[in-house]
């Protein structure tokens, strides 16, 4: 589950017709706004209300929508309109949502930076998120209130990691298997604390394969015969 970021709650602070949020993203290569309803998985991440409900869910067909049961109602698309009151443009750079005043909004991702900007002109409390890949701004104007600022580490899955014995458990390996050399058991202990560096060594280089068909571990050693019979 990833990070839970306050943005702040629903209002009418700068040029508005009334309590709302203007919804939109922005590519930040470009530095231009895109039209929300072709990006809407840049929008999967609000919860709205107390409950947290997402705004965007997925409709019978398949595809990403609004969700009614969110509670916010499309006002205004983006793209040309009619100057809704004075101050306001003539070409919407985002989605009008409509709700009650004071409606929770919160935005959950694995990383990222949220920003509170006050006072922001026509779109009086701004609250900023940066995606966890520094694409986009998604933002959410005329808000009552702000969160406080907040960033995020991007979480990853953890890499697989190779596992080596511990050095006593491949010692104790390498005694039991020499148990039955016919050497003083001095020597049997150098053997294996030789073979012991050399094998953790060759794993550590990745040249064990390479080493394995030139190595003779038991060179010089004369083994039980009755101690082989046992693996026959």
């Amino acid at each position: 589950m990833g990070q839970k970021y306050y943005f702040g709650t629903i209002g009418s602070t700068g040029t508005s017709t009334g309590p709302h949020g203007h919804f939109y993203v922005k590519d930040l290569a470009s530095n231009k706004y895109i039209d929300p309803g072709t990006i809407k998985s840049r929008l999967t991440g609000f919860r709205v209300g107390e409950k947290e409900i997402p705004l965007i869910t997925t409709n019978q067909q398949g595809q990403l929508d609004l969700n009614p049961a969110a509670g916010l109602t499309l006002t205004s698309k983006y793209g040309p309109r009619a100057r809704p009151t004075a101050g306001a443009s003539t070409f919407h750079q985002g989605w009008d949502l409509a709700g009650p005043e004071g409606t929770q909004l919160k935005y959950v991702s694995d990383g990222g930076t949220y920003a509170p900007k006050q006072n922001q002109g026509g779109y009086g409390n701004l609250g900023t998120f940066i995606t966890p890949d520094q694409r986009y701004e998604i933002g959410v104007g005329h808000l009552k209130d702000l969160g406080q600022q907040a960033a995020g580490a991007r979480s990853t899955a953890p890499k697989p990691t190779a596992t080596t014995p511990s050095s006593d458990a491949a010692l104790e390996m390498l005694k039991s298997l020499f148990s039955g050399a016919q050497k003083p058991e001095e020597k049997q202990q150098n053997l294996a604390e030789q073979l012991l560096g050399q094998t953790l060594g060759d794993l550590l280089t990745g040249a064990a394969k390479r080493k394995a068909s030139a190595f003779d571990p038991y060179e010089g050693y004369t083994i039980d015969a009755s101690v082989l019979d046992q693996f026959a």
